[in-house]
């Protein structure tokens, strides 16, 4: 396409019908939207609101929109937030196609919608400055007054992980490597395992979560190994952990084997570490009400970061890039 903003009326139509989802967000007054340049948040009394911003640049664009979506909200929920929208800037490579754009901005708004979120604004242009298309997005949520926000996870407490790790790496590469796949794995285990990337919200369990004095934190980028390590350096604690109690899927373990991959430092979006004082009852309420979640381990009172395999101990290393990234 031609270098230069594109127009909201184009940007509108690539969104397609209905780029609001059914009902009014008292939070939004009218004038938000895509193409828009700015967007007023109106508070409620007690009502705190919440911020995050991520940055998708090496994301396949087929997955660029929804991980971003699903990324923004994650943290909000993890935050004791109610996720409300997105603000969102695009830029791709003068040699991207039309279609190429409105995938990715048919994808955000799709999975914005699902979750009851909206584009606030926005800004898409098509740019000589990028090699490769970039989606920066901010997204804005709410917390409501009864609601209690993480603090820092305590020595002592036990370590709870929600759902299952690698879940979003693991679609993405299934998908992305469908065919080099197929020669080894059978088509029943490879659709298992792009499905692995359909729904990555925490939103229920964060939910309940929302009710309890617990440290949380989504997980994403550099998979269960990073989160640990950015909970026991933020916290000031040490941890333990066994890693056969993390919760994992097989087709992870088989398609990271197939890469030479850490299928611990792998995109781990749709997934959440918990710190708690009062962890296997925890457990119970989440699983009574459909989560998946176990013990995985707790924290310590020293600044040793232990990783325990078949009882044998191994310190934990600082995770700088997701394993997803060495896939060509």
């Amino acid at each position: 396409m031609k270098t230069g903003r594109l127009p909201e009326s184009i940007l509108c139509n690539m969104a397609g019908k209905g780029r609001h989802p059914a009902g009014k967000i008292k939070e939004l007054p009218d004038g938000f939207g895509i193409g828009k340049d700015c967007a007023a948040l109106q508070a409620e009394d007690e009502d705190t609101f919440v911020i995050t911003h991520d940055l998708m640049q090496t994301i396949p664009e087929n997955y660029m929109g929804k991980m971003a979506a699903y990324t923004a909200a994650d943290h909000i929920a993890a935050e004791g937030g109610i996720p409300v929208g997105i603000t969102m800037t695009a830029l791709f490579p003068p040699d991207t196609k039309k279609h190429q754009i409105e995938r990715v901005i048919r994808q955000i708004h799709g999975t914005c919608a699902s979750l009851s979120m909206v584009i606030i604004e926005g800004h898409t242009e098509v740019t000589e400055a990028v090699n490769q298309p970039l989606l920066s997005v901010h997204g804005v949520g709410k917390i409501l007054p009864q609601n209690q926000r993480p603090g820092k996870a305590k020595p002592g407490q036990e370590l709870i992980v929600t759902g299952a790790i690698g879940l979003a790496g693991t679609g993405m590469i299934a998908d992305l490597k469908k065919e080099e796949l197929s020669r080894r794995f059978p088509s029943m285990f490879l659709r298992e395992a792009e499905a692995c990337s359909e729904r990555l919200s925490i939103e229920k369990e964060a939910e309940i979560l929302n009710r309890s004095d617990t440290f949380r934190m989504a997980l994403g980028e550099l998979g269960i190994y990073g989160a640990l390590w950015e909970t026991a350096e933020k916290s000031g604690t040490g941890l333990e952990v066994e890693i056969e109690k993390i919760p994992i899927k097989q087709h992870t373990i088989e398609i990271c084997e197939y890469f030479d991959l850490n299928p611990y430092q792998l995109m781990s979006t749709g997934a959440m570490l918990i710190a708690s004082d009062q962890g296997q009852e925890l457990v119970r309420e989440l699983q009574t009400n459909g989560i998946q979640a176990a013990v995985i381990g707790r924290t310590s009172d020293s600044r040793e970061k232990l990783i325990y395999r078949q009882g044998k101990a191994a310190n934990l290393e600082i995770t700088r890039n997701d394993e997803f990234y060495k896939i060509k």
